[in-house]
């Protein structure tokens, strides 16, 4: 059996979403404009721990080649991101200048840390599974 590439994209985008929506809501109420630089790691952490914690659940098996898992899920986390971040961007893009070379920047640095994220959760997620599977008894 292997990684769930839809599933965790469908957890991405929706966590995404979600983290986009939080970060205005709060920033509206509050007037406060807050640095959200961590935002767009949020939702590979929870994308990542779902799907490690559905694969312990539906095999009892070791999650086969974790770091080439992880890799598929970061791409899928660059295209999910550059598509909602042109939504995003787009009604203003006239009205904004982006440095590229600064965006480049820091986009190959949350790659490194989705890379790292979907690793690490997916590994946990699996084993809070198992380990929640051991105290049932099942």
């Amino acid at each position: 059996m292997k990684i769930n590439l839809a599933r965790y994209a469908l957890w991405f985008a929706g966590a995404s979403l979600l983290v986009m929506v939080l970060v205005l809501i709060v920033q509206r109420i509050s007037g406060i404009q807050f640095p959200s630089a961590f935002a767009p790691v949020i939702p590979a952490m929870i994308a990542a721990t779902v799907e490690g914690s559905k694969y312990a659940k539906e095999t009892r098996e070791s999650i086969p080649q974790p770091w080439l898992s992880a890799a598929a899920m970061t791409v899928l986390s660059i295209l999910i991101t550059a598509v909602l971040l042109l939504g995003a961007l787009m009604p203003s893009m006239g009205e904004r200048t982006i440095q590229l070379g600064s965006f480049s920047t820091v986009f190959a640095i949350y790659i490194l840390f989705w890379l790292l994220c979907n690793r690490i959760f997916l590994a946990m997620g699996a084993r809070n599974e198992w380990a929640s599977q051991d105290r049932r008894g099942s």
